[in-house]
């Protein structure tokens, strides 16, 4: 940050340009947290979306987007990294899926117009302003459409692991901090070698609902999800003895 005024959007779009080829190799490496836990619990929450209109909003690879297209959804796909959809739409060719992916900032969905979805789903993506983006998405969704919601749970976000009395354990400080906070290279070495910081805002677990409150949604499940399986791996236990994501589903109650 060096001393400048920090810029939260730059910093996203600048961090996404720089990290996208590594965390396109890291969606293919196996036994990841997202595989074992995330990805079935969104999709248990998402259940049936044939025929619905459904905006995965910070699509990534398009791993959301295929999903839906493969049961049925008219599906689009939206994220700031150029690199990241020139791989999802690579990859939904390959299945034989015709899904319109957008470049864009999900704190503007100003290329969507008002009540155009019947949901949105948003996986893993949240960053900074959390109101702003809550507020986009109620402006797209129909009324009584709804948002389906994923994050690294909070205290994961800030804390850190131990083996206490033989059991994986979490060292948490900092929760109600909501300073900027940063990582190296969270999806292993960029080409070159070099070190890419990943900026993002540390928020406890109760502003997401008063930012879902306040841009006019009203919470329906609340999920802390544990594996979808025990394969014996350290990831599994370590997300059957602590929160690793949470998920939340909101109805669109009233426009903001």
């Amino acid at each position: 940050m060096c001393g400048e005024e920090f810029d939260p959007r730059r910093a996203v779009r600048s961090q996404w340009r720089k990290l996208a080829e590594s965390y396109t190799e890291f969606r293919k490496s196996p036994n990841r947290y997202n595989e074992l836990i995330e990805v079935p619990a969104m999709r248990g929450l998402l259940g049936d979306v044939a025929g619905l209109d459904v905006l995965d909003a910070g699509c990534g690879t398009g791993a959301q987007t295929r999903y839906c297209a493969r049961n049925g959804a008219n599906v689009v796909g939206v994220d700031i990294s150029h690199r990241l959809l020139v791989e999802a739409r690579k990859l939904a060719a390959e299945e034989g899926f015709d899904i319109d992916y957008v470049e864009g900032d999900i704190e503007d969905l100003g290329m969507f117009r008002s009540e155009r979805f019947d949901a949105v789903v948003s996986s893993v993506v949240l960053a900074f302003h959390l109101e702003k983006v809550f507020t986009e998405f109620n402006r797209v969704l129909r009324p009584g459409a709804r948002l389906h919601l994923s994050d690294l749970h909070p205290m994961f976000h800030c804390g850190r692991g131990e083996v206490r009395d033989g059991r994986q354990s979490l060292v948490v400080s900092g929760y109600f901090d909501r300073t900027v906070r940063s990582v190296a290279s969270p999806f292993g070495k960029v080409q070159g070698g070099e070190d890419v910081i990943f900026y993002w805002q540390h928020h406890p677990l109760h502003d997401y609902f008063d930012a879902l409150a306040a841009s006019g949604f009203v919470v329906e499940r609340y999920l802390e999800p544990q594996p979808s399986r025990d394969d014996g791996s350290v990831k599994a236990e370590r997300a059957n003895s602590y929160p690793v994501f949470f998920l939340i589903k909101a109805r669109k109650e009233r426009g903001v």
